[in-house]
């Protein structure tokens, strides 16, 4: 759900996946010749959906008029975010085995699939990948909105790097390509795990066909460890995994939602496993880095969807982080904002750009909690 139009409400954009009958379900098997899960590729790729938000409870299907059912694909992950600057939210869609989407908001409910000519349709080997899980933040600390993928086993995750624009798969020299590699990952999320104003990477994994040794492991044999991914500065990655234990325990994982949970100002994970429990991750990575939390609503008292807020630290760099509660893989984010301040202890002067295109600013805010700004007023 996003406010396409900048009129207020949300509208809502739904990634739909195949065409499937139960009366025509087809059988596929392992190259053992085990019955096995059937890929993407066995049914139809099907359209997508968009619904304008008219008001008090009504919406009107948009889906021929705004363009994107001009191209139909096995979509499983969403992140809608302005890549262009333009002020008007664009949509980028993941798709299984197909290539991805990048709808550009041409306003008035209009939409150009840009993905080809962006460089975020396909990786840098230009092949298509089975893309689930997908997140967009500023990875490298240029102020643009990044782009992260999970993928299947025998691919690898991959990383598209943003300059004014235009993209770069830059998976391979980032790091993440060789971490990845024999996993399937879902759940994906950019992250401040350690609070030193990097954004760091965790994703969720397992499996979805049956791998031939594994065929004696129980009669669901999908389970892998989850990763974490730690930013040493400027979006280059090295695997921290073995250092948290509780990544380390092999589940079918599909869904991570972040979020700080006990609000102590680290983020935390949430993760859905197919077959098996829930778990919640607490986070107790180094509890002396500073942070500054904020809660940012509109004119109307509702989350700031896409409001980008930047603070500037010491090193002179500045951290942008935007409001959002989409990306990932089947799941919701806390739309709460987090810096991680290392150890800078304020106070700190913010700007805060809204969706609409105005911007404010609150000057001398105590760190090491969260405030609750408005568009209309000043913090509470």
């Amino acid at each position: 759900m996003a406010d396409l139009d900048g009129d207020g409400l949300l509208d809502i954009y739904v990634a739909n996946y195949l065409e499937f009958d139960a009366d025509q379900t087809k059988q596929c098997f392992s190259p053992a010749g085990q019955r096995d899960y059937c890929g993407p590729k066995a049914y139809p790729p099907v359209v997508n959906s968009l619904y304008r938000n008219l008001g008090n409870g009504r919406f009107a299907d948009v889906s021929e008029y705004s363009g994107i059912r001009a191209h139909a694909g096995h979509s499983l992950g969403v992140t809608i975010v302005d890549m262009n600057g333009d002020q008007r939210p664009d949509i980028y869609v993941a798709n299984d085995g197909m290539a991805n989407e990048l709808w550009i908001n041409q306003g008035e409910f209009q939409f150009r699939n840009e993905a080809l000519l962006a460089g975020v349709a396909v990786n840098a080997d230009g092949m298509p990948e089975a893309g689930m899980g997908v997140d967009a933040a500023d990875c490298d600390g240029n102020g643009d909105d990044d782009i992260v993928l999970s993928h299947l086993n025998n691919e690898h995750n991959t990383l598209y790097m943003q300059q004014g624009g235009a993209f770069r798969d830059e998976t391979l020299v980032r790091g993440m390509s060789a971490a990845s590699w024999q996993y399937t990952g879902f759940g994906i999320a950019f992250l401040d795990y350690d609070l030193d104003g990097w954004l760091d990477i965790a994703y969720v994994n397992g499996l979805v066909t049956f791998l031939d040794e594994r065929e004696r492991d129980g009669p669901f044999p999908l389970g892998q460890p989850n990763q974490l991914m730690r930013n040493l500065g400027e979006c280059q990655l090295a695997e921290v995994s073995d250092q948290v234990p509780a990544l380390q325990v092999a589940e079918t994982s599909r869904g991570l939602a972040v979020g700080d949970l006990n609000n102590d100002g680290a983020p935390d994970l949430l993760i859905a496993n197919a077959g098996g429990p829930a778990r919640v991750l607490i986070n107790q990575a180094l509890d002396h880095h500073h942070w500054l939390g904020l809660q940012l609503f509109d004119h109307h008292g509702r989350s700031a969807l896409g409001a980008r807020a930047t603070v500037q630290v010491p090193d002179g760099r500045e951290l942008v982080r935007r409001v959002r509660r989409d990306g990932s893989y089947a799941s919701a984010n806390d739309p709460r904002v987090l810096f991680g301040l290392s150890d800078w202890a304020g106070p700190v002067d913010l700007r805060v750009r809204w969706a609409d295109g105005s911007e404010s600013s609150f000057d001398g805010l105590e760190v090491d909690r969260y405030h609750r700004l408005s568009q209309s007023q000043a913090a509470e």
